[in-house]
């Protein structure tokens, strides 16, 4: 059965988080670079074109990086606006969906121990068994900052992976939205759409 949630929701959290300077696990994921060294990717060779079976429209701007456990970060110098998030589940894959005016940013995915937020790593209450960070590094801002007045802040997601996104971070145009996944060790990855501009982040249970 395929589920679709539109998420929305008010700007109270995102008016409190975007006023800290904040990170995952206590440091910022963007300056967290050991890790492209095994995990890093951009569009490997052999990978498929296309997002699972049955995605949403819209035409592939490069390969899917590949299935991955471990951080995966892809380099850009374009940028955008995140102007939409959406979550669907299609063909038992979880697809969170993060949509930019104008062209999307470099961005980095990685499982993280717990969600923190502030300069002190203060704990930032996230529903799930897991959590993945999700940063984008170059979002440009518009009239109204980098990110739209009514992309979500803290969401509940109503499908069998995804249970929670939370923008965790915005500044200096970097947002980091933790999300939170209903299994230990969950696979994901990026597959970057155009028509409109999207990063797909899409997941599944082991």
């Amino acid at each position: 059965m395929k589920c679709h949630t539109r998420v929305r929701l008010a700007a109270g959290m995102f008016c409190v988080l975007a006023a800290a300077a904040c990170g995952f696990d206590g440091e910022d994921p963007a300056a967290r670079t050991g890790a492209q060294d095994r995990g890093s990717t951009s569009a490997p060779s052999g990978a498929a074109d296309h997002p699972s079976s049955g995605a949403a429209s819209g035409t592939t701007a490069a390969a899917p990086t590949a299935w991955s456990t471990t951080p995966v970060v892809v380099d850009s110098d374009t940028s955008g606006q995140l102007i939409a998030v959406t979550a669907e589940n299609r063909d038992g894959v979880d697809r969170l969906s993060f949509e930019f005016s104008g062209d999307a940013p470099g961005y980095r995915v990685e499982p993280v121990r717990v969600i923190t937020a502030g300069p002190d790593g203060d704990v930032v209450d996230v529903s799930g068994r897991s959590f993945l960070n999700v940063a984008f590094t170059s979002t440009t801002p518009g009239s109204d900052g980098p990110i739209a007045d009514d992309v979500p802040t803290n969401e509940d997601l109503d499908l069998p992976l995804l249970r929670q996104v939370v923008l965790a971070h915005n500044v200096g145009g970097s947002l980091w939205f933790g999300v939170g996944v209903d299994a230990d060790a969950p696979t994901f990855r990026v597959v970057p759409l155009t028509d409109p501009a999207r990063l797909v982040l899409e997941v599944r249970a082991g």
